[in-house]
């Protein structure tokens, strides 16, 4: 199935492939790991063009900086699992990095809640700490992916211009809605 991912098309698709597919199997990496990746004389060249796919890549969300490093952020890892004939589990430092950034959540005080019909279900706090626990399962993320590019092939998405906060909430959104009631 050819992908209607705006980063995987033109001329750039090889290295926006190769860069987040790379972290995807590695975890974190500066600019210079990435380059350490390709086996080419001149990697000063290959260098400078991973430095600014890289950032054209976060100004669409796909990645981060994360101190020195680039992070994959929910966008590109449903990109990336979208993309694959065989979904491939992520390196485990993804889990060890999703715990870093969910921590401070966890650790701040419980201030808005799940509401409905003016009854409280639940505490929002909770359920965004809970998220990544939730999201430890692999299948999750392959029902998440599938689920974007039935999105895509529809014309829902556009990949390069959504937030990765409303592809989350729209995916899980569809997700709940489609999956059959007990």
């Amino acid at each position: 199935m050819k992908t209607k991912i705006g980063i995987f098309q033109g001329k750039q698709k090889a290295n926006n492939k190769f860069l987040l597919e790379t972290l995807y199997k590695t975890g974190p990496l500066t600019a210079w790991e990435l380059t350490t990746f390709v086996r080419e004389k001149n990697r000063m060249s290959i260098h400078a063009i991973f430095s600014k796919r890289l950032r054209m890549l976060a100004k669409k969300g796909y990645v981060q900086k994360g101190g020195t490093k680039w992070v994959l952020q929910f966008k590109a890892i449903i990109a990336i699992l979208s993309t694959q004939e065989r979904p491939k589990p992520w390196n485990e430092k993804w889990t060890e990095t999703f715990e870093k950034y969910i921590q401070p959540l966890r650790e701040a005080p419980k201030k808005y809640s799940i509401t409905a019909d003016e009854k409280e279900i639940g505490a929002l706090k909770d359920f965004v700490i809970d998220l990544p626990d939730f999201l430890k399962e692999f299948e999750l993320w392959v029902a998440l992916a599938n689920e974007a590019k039935r999105l895509i092939e529809k014309g829902l998405v556009n990949f390069d211009v959504i937030t990765n906060q409303s592809l989350a909430s729209l995916i899980i959104s569809e997700v709940l809605t489609n999956s059959p009631q007990k």
